[in-house]
């Protein structure tokens, strides 16, 4: 089997903004990712154009908010 190569989605990504997302990081503790994925869903959800439907945290499945034991 091939082994896959990671490629990072945001390679183009302005210098700026990626060092703002590692001081972030560092001070609050939330990954890069998990930043650009908060931010895209919030400007996707404000516009219907996209098609994009965000679930509400109300709305999530049961199983998702389960506490493993």
């Amino acid at each position: 089997m091939t082994e896959r190569k990671k490629v990072g989605y945001f390679t183009k990504l302005d210098p700026v903004l990626r060092e703002a997302l590692r001081r972030y990081k560092a001070a609050i503790g939330v990954p890069e990712a998990e930043q650009i994925d908060r931010a895209l869903r919030e400007w996707l959800g404000e516009r219907p154009e996209s098609g994009f439907a965000p679930v509400a945290k109300n709305e999530k499945s049961k199983s998702s908010s389960r506490r493993r034991k």
